[in-house]
């Protein structure tokens, strides 16, 4: 009932007695093992004529089983991540990375650290330019914050092995459990991201980073708005509906009046 995951940039070789795991130059590693906790019935194809369609037709399960353990109280409680007070205020900055939308979602707490706290300063960068262009005071008192919904990025990945081995803490956000991102980052969190099959908007991305934002926050500067944050967050589902039903109706007006556009520049 043990299994272990092969590393990235590692080989493993496997003869008739035994398995041996080694680094591109040659150096032995010793297997990381994992406990298998699952039913054996959960590695069958339950019902489904291929493996692949039961991994598609689960996820949706799979990630509602990974969530759910954070809902307490009508929040989300983020208890993967343990900063103490006096780790976080040796921090000195912050970087937020990440490729393409998944960066965009990081700039709120970007935005909100720059404006509401000096005692750290921030950076945003594409995990590509933070990669071939790493910052020099990335260290031991850098906290990176990566997203990545599938977790498989293999810029964002590379960025949170960088910034680990540069003595920083990484804290991760994703939607898939496994992924190359939560092998690379120290601390991970999950939310639910799938527009064909909408989930409460406070298990979407951007609660999560507003919460993880005003915890920082929370400890600069001796405030305590966290729980605040919070309350607004359970209120964020009826936001969203009313706005929908405002701007509905102009939004699919605009489709079928330009549908037919060859060119559309947003």
């Amino acid at each position: 009932n043990r299994y272990f995951v092969v590393p990235e940039y590692h080989i493993l070789k496997l003869s008739a007695d035994k398995l041996t795991l080694t680094d591109f130059d040659g150096n032995e590693v010793l297997p990381k093992y994992l406990t298998v906790d699952w039913e054996l019935n959960s590695a069958g194809k339950n019902g489904y004529p291929f493996y692949m369609e039961k991994e598609i037709m689960e996820q949706p399960e799979a990630i509602r089983n990974t969530i759910s353990p954070r809902l307490k109280d009508g929040r989300v409680v983020l208890d993967d991540i343990q900063l103490t007070p006096d780790y976080v205020n040796k921090l000195k900055k912050v970087y937020f990375v990440a490729c393409g939308g998944s960066l965009a979602t990081l700039y709120p707490g970007k935005y909100i650290l720059e404006r509401e706290t000096a005692a750290v300063s921030t950076g945003a960068y594409t995990a590509a330019e933070f990669l071939n262009d790493p910052p020099a005071r990335l260290g031991k008192k850098s906290l990176v914050v990566l997203n990545s919904q599938s977790g498989g990025t293999p810029e964002t990945a590379a960025a949170a092995r960088l910034a680990t081995g540069r003595g920083a803490l990484t804290a991760a956000f994703t939607t898939t459990p496994g992924s190359a991102l939560e092998q690379a980052a120290d601390h991970i969190v999950y939310y639910f991201d799938d527009p064909a099959s909408p989930y409460p908007a406070v298990l979407t991305i951007f609660p999560e980073v507003y919460k993880l934002t005003y915890a920082l926050l929370d400890i600069w500067n001796g405030t305590g708005r966290l729980p605040e944050v919070n309350a607004a967050m359970l209120r964020l589902q009826d936001t969203f509906d009313e706005a929908c039903a405002c701007y509905r109706p102009a939004a699919r007006a605009f489709g079928a009046k330009y549908a037919g556009e060859p060119i559309l520049y947003s």
